[in-house]
């Protein structure tokens, strides 16, 4: 969930981060027709989809917790579970199934859209209109469905996607814990072709939904077996137990409509209209990045009235609304406002920087014509000085005299805090960290990192790294926090980009800058 909520918050505070977003995304043949923005800003609203839909499963997923815990001790063998925690169960189980058959649903789109895949579909305008009165388009499969050996002979990686795109419950399906095996063995002996065809946003894809699997995994290998109920007695324990996850679930579909939701896609076409902010840091780099700005708040703007709209048909309360669309707010926060002048303050550091090293160089330049200037020596006369006499002492000082003065109080304590406050990093941590927060263009526009030296930087600086999902990597502090990221794909290395995005959420989590390390 705080991954997702992180997303969000870079998308609407760093520009860099939002143009290099659309870039990855914005590949492929149908993003070149005339639905290009359109499909961009419905990215955007699945973006912000996820993040709700993680937000309800982790309140659900935390309450079935609380009520284990506090029932643990009342459950035996044989008998009944406590009506309050089979209730939950039951809503998380179905719950789980509902938002993977939703994932499957996206994942066909995705597919058919990218361009490892785009291939093996044809794109159609559509003769009518959509609900909303905009133009629609649709995908058609090129090849005839073909035997199950011939398919994964000619096409491996496709045949498993494949067979990913079916309920969990499907009766005849395979099970998708070997297909996630036999996926992940795959790209490890493809080729970089191959596995270029995955690309990084199905990936991304493809590793929440291994999440959403091994959530609905553990739910039934480890929790107490509870009676399913029938459809009726179903509806009865959501009306009974709603949660954030059956809030969103539930609408009125007569009065639902999705020309509400539509996120706006002349937002995304006015900003990528707009030149990005690049080079030195002046007034020129200042005027773009503002403008960049203000493109982005629109935007999101224009979003959230969207949202808003779509969830005042939920039966989420309008304070709970308010809650859900603060991730969407961020661009009317203090913590905003500290970012912009922030990055002002940087700027103006950066011009009298400049105007100071124009003006030495000036001076020096004006000094050496003067001196170029000047009569000639040679005709000059020595004037012989008298000898100055020496006031040297004969005997040496005293040792009293020489003690250095009393240091001021509390001085060692003052250097302490100081030490306390910062972290101390190897070689290679620092060369990491440079680029995470940097000051200059060279850092600004470093090479891409390795991924394993990210890892190993990171576990200098005393965290742990082990995968929990698909690409997700959780890294562990020893105070109890912990982040995640994920691995890069289908080449391990971070770009400067997203370097310095995860630079920012360290920053957000940990407190952590540049000053934060001895020896930047």
């Amino acid at each position: 969930m705080y991954a997702a909520q992180d997303h969000l918050w870079l998308l609407q505070t760093d520009p860099h981060y939002f143009r290099r977003f659309i870039k990855v995304l914005a590949v492929g043949e149908v993003y070149r027709t005339a639905w290009r923005h359109l499909f961009i800003a419905n990215d955007f609203r699945l973006a912000v989809e996820d993040y709700l839909i993680w937000r309800g499963l982790y309140a659900d997923w935390s309450c079935v917790r609380d009520l284990h815990r506090r029932f643990q001790d009342s459950i035996y063998p044989g008998q009944p579970l406590p009506r309050r925690l089979e209730s939950r169960l039951v809503i998380l189980d179905c719950v789980l199934l509902a938002r993977a058959g939703i994932r499957v649903k996206y994942l066909i789109g995705y597919l058919a859209q990218r361009p490892g895949f785009q291939h093996l579909w044809n794109w159609t305008p559509s003769p009518t209109l959509s609900e909303s009165g905009q133009p629609m388009i649709y995908a058609d499969r090129k090849t005839q469905q073909r035997p199950a050996y011939q398919h994964y002979r000619e096409d491996a990686l496709d045949y498993i996607l494949t067979q990913l795109q079916c309920r969990p419950n499907d009766d005849g399906r395979f099970d998708h814990s070997e297909l996630f095996a036999r996926l992940e063995y795959h790209l490890s002996e493809a080729s970089s072709g191959e596995r270029a065809r995955l690309d990084e946003i199905v990936y991304a894809k493809m590793s929440d939904f291994a999440a959403l699997h091994e959530m609905l995994a553990a739910l039934r290998l480890y929790r107490p077996a509870f009676t399913r109920p029938s459809g009726e007695e179903f509806g009865k324990t959501i009306e009974e137990n709603l949660t954030p996850s059956t809030k969103l679930f539930t609408y009125d579909p007569h009065k639902y409509k999705p020309s509400l939701h539509a996120f706006p896609g002349e937002g995304i076409k006015l900003f990528e209209q707009l030149a990005p902010a690049t080079g030195r840091k002046n007034e020129s780099w200042l005027d773009h990045r503002t403008a960049e700005r203000k493109a982005i708040t629109e935007f999101w703007d224009g979003a959230r009235l969207g949202l808003r709209q779509e969830l005042s048909f939920t039966r989420l309360e309008p304070g709970e609304i308010d809650t859900a669309l603060e991730a969407l707010s961020v661009s009317s926060s203090i913590e905003y406002a500290e970012i912009v002048e922030h990055e002002r303050l940087q700027v103006s550091d950066a011009i009298a920087a400049t105007a100071a090293l124009t003006k030495s160089t000036t001076s020096v330049t004006t000094e050496g014509n003067l001196w170029d200037t000047s009569p000639d020596v040679s005709t000059l006369t020595i004037e012989e000085r008298m000898v100055k006499p020496k006031t040297r002492p004969l005997q040496p000082v005293s040792a009293a005299s020489n003690q250095a003065a009393p240091l001021e109080p509390d001085f060692d304590k003052k250097v302490d805090g100081i030490n306390q406050q910062q972290i101390s990093a190897t070689a290679r941590a620092l060369e990491v960290i440079r680029k995470m927060y940097p000051t200059s263009i060279e850092e600004t526009l470093a090479r891409d990192t390795d991924w394993d030296l990210f890892v190993h930087a990171m576990n200098d600086l005393d965290f742990n790294a082990r995968n929990v999902g698909g690409s997700a990597v959780a890294f562990e502090h020893p105070s109890k926090k912990k982040i995640i990221f994920h691995r890069p794909h289908p080449v391990a290395k971070i770009d400067s980009v997203m370097l310095q995005s995860m630079g920012k959420r360290l920053g957000k989590h940990f407190g952590w800058s540049r000053e934060t390390f001895v020896g930047v």
